[in-house]
């Protein structure tokens, strides 16, 4: 299956919500996960489909021991965008993927201003994390007892929240179409949910 050629993300976007959460992470370069660094690789990686915007990774990195993290993001300021069971099983269904897809390490998925060449070989390994990522009001949302969450955290995947105000990205932008969102220095470390 052929797709598409990249070419590379914008770091320069008019979204103030999950894009820019997005953009800010690979901006930031890295995050720090239980005292590890996390190194930020890629964004968008179609892993299904021959669409450049089909059925995508959010997030691809790597941990301290060179193994792949593969991140589903979510990013709420006030309206709903789907809860952690269902960021979990589609986190997994993409992991399903490349571990059955061939044909991934032919396709040029990877964006040209990507931080370095992905091994989708080691990535369809045992060793690769699965992380859902989510802003605090987004997990004080979805975790209050009304949501009736019946499963929220499953044993394969990491949970984590970033601690910065859900309008940080609008202040940002301010009255400008377009920015480059930053995470603020609270955003770089990571508190483990569950």
């Amino acid at each position: 299956m052929k797709t598409r050629k990249a070419g590379a993300y914008s770091t320069k976007i008019a979204h103030a919500a999950e894009c820019a959460f997005q953009r800010a992470i690979i901006q930031g370069g890295t995050s720090t996960v239980k005292g590890e660094k996390i190194t930020w690789i890629d964004i968008e990686l179609p892993v299904y489909g021959n669409k450049s915007r089909g059925k995508c990774i959010d997030l691809i990195g790597k941990d301290s021991k060179g193994n792949y993290v593969l991140c589903e993001l979510k990013f709420r300021k006030k309206s709903d965008n789907g809860g952690p069971n269902e960021a979990t099983e589609q986190l997994k269904e993409y992991y399903s993927y490349i571990k059955n897809a061939e044909d991934l390490k032919s396709r040029d998925l990877q964006h040209t201003n990507a931080k370095e060449k992905i091994d989708w070989e080691r990535v369809a390994g045992e060793n690769t994390r699965l992380f859902v990522v989510a802003n605090e009001f987004y997990w004080n949302t979805w975790l209050k007892p009304s949501k009736k969450q019946e499963k929220p955290f499953d044993k394969d995947v990491e949970y984590y929240s970033v601690n910065i105000d859900r309008y940080v990205f609008e202040q940002q932008k301010g009255n400008s179409t377009t920015y480059i969102p930053k995470m603020p220095k609270e955003g770089m470390i990571w508190e483990e949910k569950h």
